[in-house]
């Protein structure tokens, strides 16, 4: 599964009328905490109710990685860029957060 995501530069969020297609949101997500997305799950995002359950289910990833999220999946779909800035920055903190760790090793407690 180690390259299946596009590894790909983002521009603008709010390029788009309509967010949340394959791409941009799962690609940051998965640049944050590699192996977090299943590629599977995401569908084209070619229709509305696509493009929903991408949104679902990279606001469900998120909440499991410890974000703490203050946008709806609507504002992912619409692309709004100020509630879509709030979800950048809560990654970035949880991104900073805690230090990558070597591949097999365990934190100690």
């Amino acid at each position: 599964m180690v390259g299946a995501l596009r590894h790909r530069r983002m521009r603008r969020v709010a390029r788009r009328r309509r967010g949340c297609g394959r791409g941009d949101i799962a690609d940051l997500l998965a640049a944050v905490r590699p192996g977090c997305i299943d590629p599977a799950m995401m569908v084209a995002g070619a229709t509305d109710d696509e493009r929903k359950a991408n949104a679902k289910y990279v606001l469900s990833v998120a909440r499991k990685l410890g974000c703490t999220l203050f946008l709806l999946w609507e504002d992912i779909v619409e692309a709004k860029p100020k509630m879509m800035f709030s979800f950048v920055a809560t990654l970035m903190c949880l991104a900073l957060e805690e230090p990558e760790q070597e591949p097999g090793r365990r934190a100690s407690v």
